[in-house]
């Protein structure tokens, strides 16, 4: 099966339980059922593509656009559920994890926003990059540069480190799982929680 949009897809496609969700650099937002090909939902229309890939809870589609938004889709009806606007293009990798979803908006910083409502729940000015991971209750932020660790609950920051030399931290398992550090003369290296 195949299934046309009026542009090509950028971002990674993602899987909500049987249903494969895709955002075109159009903005067009597909919603289908991989088995078959067939939509689940009507095609919806936001406002730009992305630069990023979209996030799941297993329930419902959040993407972080380049129109400056960051929407939520119900997997199962394509309904928009809440679109929160910024004033800047997101560009960074958004996260979700236990109802909140985590965005670098550059106007802001990080920014925390519940899953449910839309609603924003704080925001950190003095940090950016992407949340990678979380180490002993506290999220692990990742700005190429810097490790933050900041508190999930006020989006305080804790602890920073500078990693010079490191390209990119990868976690095996958001909680608590490993690190895989890759560093600019091509060493890895595995880091567990202790």
């Amino acid at each position: 099966w195949g299934f046309a949009l009026n542009q090509r897809i950028k971002g990674k496609p993602i899987m909500i339980g049987q249903i494969a969700g895709a955002v075109a650099e159009s903005g067009q937002v597909l919603l289908v059922n991989p088995a078959n090909g067939d939509a689940v939902a009507p095609l919806q229309q936001i406002y730009g593509g992305v630069e990023n890939n979209p996030v799941t809870d297993g329930v419902n589609m959040y993407i972080a656009s380049s129109d400056q938004s960051i929407y939520a889709f119900e997997s199962t009806t394509g309904q928009l559920l809440w679109r929160v606007r910024t004033q800047s293009r997101l560009e960074a990798q958004p996260t979700v994890h236990e109802g909140v979803l985590y965005q670098y908006v550059p106007s802001e910083g990080l920014v925390a926003v519940d899953t449910r409502s839309g609603t924003r729940l704080w925001a950190n000015p003095d940090v950016a990059g992407t949340v990678i991971a979380q180490r002993k209750g506290e999220l692990l932020v990742w700005d190429g540069t810097d490790a933050v660790l900041v508190d999930p609950a006020s989006g305080d920051e804790r602890e920073r480190v500078a990693l010079p030399g490191v390209r990119k931290i990868i976690a095996n398992g958001f909680v608590d799982g490993e690190l895989i550090v890759l560093s600019g003369n091509a060493a890895l290296a595995r880091f567990s929680s202790r």
